[in-house]
């Protein structure tokens, strides 16, 4: 049977590294909205311009919930402790899941989709 702190350790942890590779991945498309050639295309700025804008606040966003949720610290990974709840303030939320970390990402993976639909048309139209 699972420890339930192990348990809860692991779910933060899954969201820590969740949140981390998602920012990174926001990073790179942040980089390719700003490598895009300048053009005379007003609709093509607007678009660039609002993807960036909306990635960068949902990176501000999952940066405040690494801060805010997910339990970092040395005292979340210690294999030592055998306490069967979780001593970290941090750990108050079931071990099921969180309902922020789960709108956020879900949110992160439809502008993902889109944005890389936006870079995929601008690639086929010869743009970039």
């Amino acid at each position: 049977m699972n420890n339930p702190l192990q348990t809860c350790r692991s779910l933060h942890q899954t969201w820590g590294t969740l949140l981390t590779e998602s920012e990174q991945e926001i990073d790179q498309l942040l980089n390719l909205l700003e490598e895009l050639p300048d053009n005379n295309y007003q609709t093509l700025q607007e678009r660039t311009a609002n993807f960036a804008q909306t990635l960068s606040q949902l990176r501000s966003r999952m940066q405040h919930l690494q801060h805010d949720v997910v339990c970092a610290g040395t005292h979340c990974s210690s294999l030592e402790v055998t306490s069967s709840s979780c001593p970290d303030l941090h750990f108050l939320l079931p071990a099921t899941g969180n309902p922020l970390i789960a709108a956020v990402t879900l949110e992160y993976g439809l502008i993902k989709e889109r944005c890389q639909a936006f870079l995929g048309e601008l690639m086929r139209l010869n743009i970039i």
